[in-house]
């Protein structure tokens, strides 16, 4: 799991100032200015807010080098071709759009196009009718920004997935390690962590390495593959983050969530939004803001970030259903969150527990039990001794709701074969 005018970025590499590693190795990005349709006179002049709005809301990400707006400008009405602003710019992605205002109506087009190969990556049309509001505008831009980072970022991904291992550089495997950091299993994290690890040591000034090799122990930690005890390194690599990149929102989005796993609830809503101000288009950053509401005991708030952050994202990861899920049995509503982990029918272990404990109240023992066998298979480990020491929850009754349920469900107490730990709390 992110300050940053990129258009001074790319006037200090241009100067032949040293830039920062993530600087020198993220692609450049270009804002084409958007072309008006209209029929009649725009006097609200959207396609230039467009442009403006969404080459600045664009470079709130570090990841990409966002060519300035300025530059940008000076081809409105000038078609060129896509390999001309490859060759002459560095851009190697570029958004080309339009729009189409009447009365009753705003449609926007945009075309996600890679440079060198003149090649569509995405394409979308969004559509609103009615009257056009502030905020209607203000989701488009969201949506768009989005969009662009996420599909950039999956193309990036799969040109480091495809190079050999011996001829990647930092950023490529930076890239790779985020890719089998996205999977669930012990296997794949410690891949990811081994992967961070080398960024570490191709780029020792990659802030952001840092910072999601602390998060990825981190996550390990919580789900019992990572002896509590690394949490100390975990905080060493989170400091040494923010000393090489103080401004980047990826590296206060550690800070907060090392806070949140070290019960510092405070400090990890005021780190979390602080982040949040920084960059208010990341649906991902939005989405762990939700598990923080769970664990900090307000689950309506919860639901409201999921389902904000699933109207960004709307081609959403997985887990976001998963979590909507935990945030609705967190909230009592068994139901749905039944209903929403029931999209998956890939559950992760960590998953199928919440699911296990929703059925639990809605009166269905059996199935709970079930689901609980078969994640005994997958990880016979798990107990609720061990749950409760990775447990995050602020408020003790949180706990036990959660805890009392997996009981029901058939969670064992301890691990098979161990002794019973007289001074372990109850709940």
């Amino acid at each position: 799991m992110g300050g940053k005018n990129t258009g001074r970025d790319a006037q200090l590499v241009d100067r032949g100032v040293p830039a920062a590693p993530i600087e020198r190795f993220a692609p450049r990005v270009m804002v084409l200015p958007f072309i008006d349709l209209s029929l009649a006179p725009d006097p609200m002049h959207i396609a230039d807010g467009l442009t403006i709005d969404v080459t600045t809301e664009l470079a709130r990400f570090p990841n990409l080098r966002v060519l300035s707006l300025n530059t940008a400008l000076t081809y409105k009405g000038w078609p060129v071709p896509p390999q001309r602003l490859h060759d002459a710019l560095g851009a190697r992605y570029l958004l080309e759009g339009s729009v189409e205002l009447s009365s009753d109506r705003l449609v926007v087009t945009v075309q996600l196009i890679r440079a060198a190969a003149d090649e569509e990556l995405w394409a979308e049309r969004f559509e609103r009718l009615g009257a056009f509001s502030l905020d209607d505008y203000d989701d488009l831009i969201c949506q768009i920004v989005a969009g662009m980072d996420r599909h950039i970022a999956q193309v990036e991904t799969e040109g480091a997935l495809h190079k050999r291992p011996s001829e990647v550089n930092a950023y490529e495997a930076y890239q790779r390690a985020i890719h089998s950091f996205s999977h669930n299993t012990k296997e794949e994290l410690q891949a990811a962590l081994d992967l961070f690890r080398k960024v570490t040591e191709l780029e020792p000034g990659f802030a952001r390495a840092w910072g999601y090799l602390a998060y990825t122990t981190i996550r390990g930690v919580t789900y019992g593959w990572i002896e509590p005890a690394a949490m100390d390194q975990a905080q060493d690599w989170v400091r040494r983050a923010l000393e090489l990149d103080p401004t980047d929102y990826y590296n206060i989005w550690d800070l907060a969530f090392l806070h949140q796993n070290c019960g510092r609830f405070v400090q990890a809503e005021r780190a979390y939004q602080r982040a949040w101000r920084l960059n208010p288009n990341d649906a991902e950053l939005l989405a762990e803001m939700a598990e923080f509401s769970i664990c900090n005991g307000t689950p309506k708030l919860a639901i409201d970030q999921m389902r904000r952050a699933i109207e960004i994202a709307q081609d959403y990861p997985r887990w976001y259903d998963w979590t909507l899920g935990h945030a609705y049995f967190a909230s009592g509503d068994y139901g749905r969150a039944v209903a929403r982990l029931e999209r998956d029918p890939a559950l992760p272990c960590h998953a199928r527990l919440i699911l296990a404990a929703a059925l639990v109240h809605l009166g269905e023992p059996e199935r709970a039990r079930a689901i609980v066998g078969q994640v005994l298979q997958e990880e016979p480990r798990t107990s609720v001794e061990g749950l409760r020491q990775t447990d995050r929850r602020r408020r003790p009754q949180d706990r036990a709701h959660w805890l009392n349920a997996l009981r029901a469900a058939g969670v064992p107490e301890r691990p098979a074969g161990a002794r019973p730990n007289v001074a372990a709390e109850e709940v």
